[in-house]
């Protein structure tokens, strides 16, 4: 049983980083502008009658960087400072920085607490480096959330953005937020507490049960 425990729990620590980068993890609505005057234009050939451009979509961060890749955007330069910053983007950096800080720390986390779980039998630490896990993931969408305001309230437009002001007749954004992976990382780490917790309940009352017998 000590082996059963030791495995679940550190799949489930473990479990979070496959889950971070290939699950979507950032849910978007925006406004195709104009959408719904020329489909009316045209008849409704476009969609449906009435359809005002909505769209919602959901990405992966493994989406986003082969959609930042096929774009040409040069990682190495942006990790390295060699790339000008946007100065439009100067009120968003902090909390950019801030997400993502909490989002390697949750990884971290996450690969730490799978490798105690499996090495050892320290059900404390597991429990206290989970419960670290969530409070990362609380502080990422926290930061995510004031990161993206501009961009939602309309402070920064996607023209401004991507430095082409052609863009924000096109593209309106209403929603960016924090989806499906941030939600699955969550309840992992709440996984291996919950799991952990229900363990040492049941083996304390086997104990007991073998204590009572030998009596």
């Amino acid at each position: 049983m000590k082996i059963t425990d030791r495995i679940i729990s550190a799949l489930m620590s473990l479990a979070v980083i496959p889950v971070a980068i290939f699950t979507p993890i950032i849910h978007w609505i925006y406004q195709i502008m104009g959408y719904e005057y020329i489909n009316g234009l045209l008849n409704g050939q476009l969609g449906d009658a009435g359809d005002t451009g909505m769209t919602e979509d959901n990405l992966s961060l493994y989406n986003i960087y082969t959609m930042l890749q096929s774009f040409g955007v040069d990682f190495e330069k942006w990790f390295s400072g060699d790339t000008e910053m946007n100065p439009a983007l100067e009120p968003m950096i902090p909390y950019i920085i801030a997400t993502g800080i909490f989002f390697v720390a949750a990884l971290i986390i996450a690969f730490v607490t799978g490798i105690i779980c499996a090495a050892t039998n320290a059900k404390k630490t597991r429990m206290i480096l989970s419960g670290f896990g969530i409070a990362t993931l609380i502080g990422m969408i926290i930061s995510f959330n004031k990161a993206v305001l501009p961009l939602t309230t309309g402070q920064i437009t996607p023209g401004s953005l991507f430095n082409i002001p052609a863009i924000s007749f096109i593209i309106k954004i209403h929603t960016i937020n924090l989806s499906t992976a941030w939600v699955f990382m969550l309840l992992l780490f709440a996984g291996v507490i919950l799991w952990t917790l229900s363990y040492i309940l049941t083996s304390d009352k086997e104990e007991k049960t073998k204590k009572q017998g030998k009596k």
